[in-house]
């Protein structure tokens, strides 16, 4: 059996070697143990600011909402007390405009404009572009020789597509009151 015997300073050297990479090795383990709590904490801060701006999303989205059912509500209001109809005879539901369509008319522009009147009731139909998912609400306002109709989007999020609306309205004219009749500033 053979035993090496190594001079006394080689062991030290060797043992201070040791030493250094255990201490050296402990204060890596310590020091990534404090980075992870750093990192933690602001994993933990992000997914905090995350959560505070789907929050702050949610409460937007949710004051538009009430902002465009005030708006709803307001049109029906306006429908009854100034007697007339605006309603959406065709939302999209046929398909969006053709390209010649498209190339033809500019968004919120009326056309295919359609006017029928009896001797006390006035309908006009209409059709315009406009990107999808949009709500719109109609107004009148009437003096003796000028009944002037205008329509608007009260919606926030239109989508990324063109819908062609139709739109109706209904109101009562006076008998044998001739009256000039604009849309959105167009004569009819």
């Amino acid at each position: 059996m053979l035993i090496f015997i190594l001079p006394l300073g080689t062991i030290m050297k060797r043992f201070l070697t040791i030493v250094i990479l255990i201490i050296g090795l402990g204060a890596c383990n310590n020091q990534s143990e404090q980075t992870n709590k750093v990192h933690s904490q602001s994993d933990q801060k992000d997914y905090s600011d995350t959560l505070s701006e789907l929050d702050d999303y949610e409460l937007e989205e949710q004051k538009m909402e009430k902002e465009m059912a005030q708006q709803r509500k307001d049109h029906e209001i306006r429908m009854v007390k100034k007697e007339f109809s605006f309603q959406s005879t065709d939302n999209c539901e046929s398909g969006g405009p053709s390209i010649e369509t498209l190339n033809k008319y500019k968004k919120r522009t009326p056309f295919n404009i359609k006017k029928i009147k009896s001797d006390t009731n006035c309908v006009v139909r209409f059709r315009f572009i406009d990107d999808c998912c949009l709500e719109y609400v109609g107004d009148i306002k009437r003096n003796s020789d000028l009944i002037k109709l205008s329509y608007k989007n009260i919606s926030y999020m239109p989508c990324d597509c063109y819908c062609e609306y139709e739109y109706t309205f209904d109101f009562k004219i006076a008998p044998n009151n001739p009256v000039k009749i604009e849309l959105n500033g167009k004569q009819l």
